[in-house]
């Protein structure tokens, strides 16, 4: 499964942009079978790019790598904003990581584009922001998903 509820959290701990891909990283480690420093340096690497907050207080850190043979996803929900270099300036409260095959290219934009247009419609993104635990943000976003 794509975004399993064992990779949704919700917590208040995280204070800064690297706890957040540390947090990530350890989140994918053990199912991509890759030490979580490893994803965590790929992480960086990729928010050297550019940063990947959409605005309106979500990001999307995305990285592909070659070892895998299929995608996986994990949301985190910020009880305290974070800054991360958002287009808009606001801080973000919900961050979906996702992990994809490097050789499946069309496939991780194709995730990216279905996680953006849930995260773009504003009802559906203030329902997610709002979520009071876990068990709530996994099943909306996997509703809201199944909707677009």
């Amino acid at each position: 499964m794509l975004l399993p509820l064992s990779r949704v959290i919700v917590t208040g701990s995280i204070q800064s942009k690297k706890h957040l891909l540390e947090t990530l990283s350890g989140l994918f480690s053990e199912p991509c079978d890759t030490p979580a420093e490893t994803l965590c340096e790929a992480f960086f690497a990729r928010e050297k790019l550019g940063s990947t907050a959409l605005g309106h207080q979500i990001a999307l850190p995305h990285i592909r790598l070659e070892a895998l043979d299929t995608s996986y996803a994990s949301l985190i929900l910020l009880k305290t904003p974070l800054a991360f270099d958002a287009p808009d300036g606001e801080p973000i409260k919900l961050a979906l990581g996702l992990i994809s095959p490097k050789a499946q290219e069309s496939t991780h934009l194709a995730h990216l584009q279905r996680f953006a247009t849930v995260f773009g419609d504003p009802k559906q993104r203030e329902k997610l922001l709002e979520s009071p635990d876990a068990r709530t943000l996994h099943t909306l976003t996997l509703q809201y998903l199944n909707d677009n």
